[in-house]
């Protein structure tokens, strides 16, 4: 179940500061709520990155806002400090999608030695492969220089002509 929208962009897992905010159904306003998060100390380009957004307006026009992508660490500390059970439901929240995303990085890549360990392995059935096919192209190679010869043959035997004899004769002198 998605309580927030955790966006994946350029391999970081990031969340709306607006969102967040909404969700923690603060009555502050999100200018003054934000700065207020600020003064724990989040720098940003590391703990957030400014952005823009847009919303509608009753006219139908367009409003740009100010938002902040958090990283999800960022973003379960501000619920932490929240001491509400919206901002404990949230801090939960990422920390079980950390925990998955983690099981999920771990499944996907092995240990140092494991993956020289299965390269090794690749690398040793390739050769195995390469073998394989070499034998397979020689075993072609025979069958159709004896398809050839019984093509011959059978063409020698309903109209040889001498320069067909010869022919055949320098192929089996090979």
């Amino acid at each position: 179940m998605e309580l927030i929208k955790i966006r994946n962009i350029e391999g970081k897992s990031l969340v709306s500061a607006r969102e967040l905010h909404l969700f923690l159904e603060s009555t502050d306003r999100f200018n003054r709520w934000f700065d207020r998060q600020l003064k724990y100390g989040f720098d940003e380009g590391i703990d957030f990155t400014s952005v823009k957004s847009f919303t509608l307006v009753n006219n139908g026009a367009k409003r740009e806002l100010e938002d902040y992508a958090l990283t999800l660490d960022t973003a379960k500390e501000i619920s932490m400090i929240q001491r509400t059970n919206k901002g404990k439901e949230a801090r939960q929240y990422f920390i079980e999608c950390e925990k998955k995303l983690l099981s999920l990085e771990t499944k996907n890549f092995p240990s140092y030695p494991e993956a020289l360990r299965l390269y090794a392995n690749q690398l040793e059935q390739n050769q195995k492969l390469e073998k394989q096919n070499k034998k397979l192209v020689e075993d072609y190679n025979s069958l159709e220089d004896k398809a050839f010869d019984i093509w011959e043959l059978k063409r020698l035997f309903l109209r040889p002509t001498e320069e067909e004899i010869e022919k055949l004769e320098k192929k089996r002198g090979k």
